[in-house]
């Protein structure tokens, strides 16, 4: 096994991923199907999140050794340049989810109840801060460490950003295959509307999570500040008016010139 990781990292590292984060989905998703006879905490949900993060680790230490995580975890230090791109796309998703406010004010007479963003499923309230700093390191860290921090720059060698990123997202959406079974929203949108949408969106956000960690020289931080605040704002319940902003449980962005619709996952 260790030669062929050697031989096969990106392939590797995919199976590893999937392995650790739908060991923990699977049994959940056949408790809501009825398949088993007890039902698992839904806690457990978040920790699938570290899957592609754990397999970075691994497949990073077969391959290259101490020297090849010291490289993954340079990626992770806190530099001036990309602390600014980070702040900078960081901003952007709460800069959204305030467009969307206005316009929930504008056509409801309402606002968000910010203090839902505190809020976090299955979960004990965490307040807001506690909030952002869960959602960086699950979904956030987790998540990019593994799909921007190792197989994004692999697929780069021998393709460009742009093509690299459309790359990545295909195992990235496919990753969140046993969702469709077990969370509200996803089962409500059903696995043949929900697929497609669900590739077209992360591709979009794969090639903006790739230009942010190129324009920050390959640091992490950009895609896993975006990525966490985008999940803060989209899976509160604080975010359930601004749904008049959406369409079947879609948040519209536009970077550049271009609409793109992410499928707002309760995670």
């Amino acid at each position: 096994m260790t030669s062929w990781t050697r031989h096969h990292p990106l392939l590797a590292f995919y199976v590893l991923a999937y392995l650790v984060s739908w060991a923990i989905e699977l049994p959940l998703a056949a408790a809501r199907q009825g398949w088993l006879p007890l039902q698992p905490p839904y806690a457990m949900h978040y920790l699938a999140s570290f899957g592609p993060m754990v397999a970075a680790l691994v497949v990073t230490g077969v391959t290259g050794g101490s020297s090849g995580l010291r490289d993954l975890g340079r990626r992770l230090s806190v530099r001036r340049r990309a602390l600014t791109v980070a702040l900078l796309a960081g901003l952007v998703p709460l800069a959204l989810f305030g467009l969307a406010a206005i316009v929930e004010h504008i056509s409801l007479g309402t606002w968000p109840n910010i203090a839902l963003l505190g809020d976090v499923d299955f979960l004990p309230p965490l307040g807001i801060a506690g909030a952002v700093v869960f959602w960086l390191l699950t979904f956030g860290l987790g998540e990019e460490v593994g799909w921007r921090g190792f197989a994004q720059p692999r697929l780069q060698v021998r393709h460009g950003t742009t093509k690299a990123a459309l790359l990545a997202s295909v195992p990235w959406a496919l990753w969140h295959l046993p969702i469709f079974l077990y969370k509200d929203t996803c089962l409500a949108m059903g696995l043949t509307a929900g697929l497609p949408m669900l590739l077209v969106s992360l591709a979009a956000t794969s090639i903006v999570f790739g230009w942010l960690v190129d324009i920050a020289r390959g640091n992490l931080w950009p895609a896993i500040l975006f990525h966490g605040i985008f999940d803060l704002l989209s899976a509160s319940n604080a975010a359930e008016p601004t749904r008049a902003f959406s369409l079947t449980d879609t948040v519209t962005l536009m970077p550049s010139d271009r609409l793109l619709a992410l499928p707002v996952i309760k995670r």
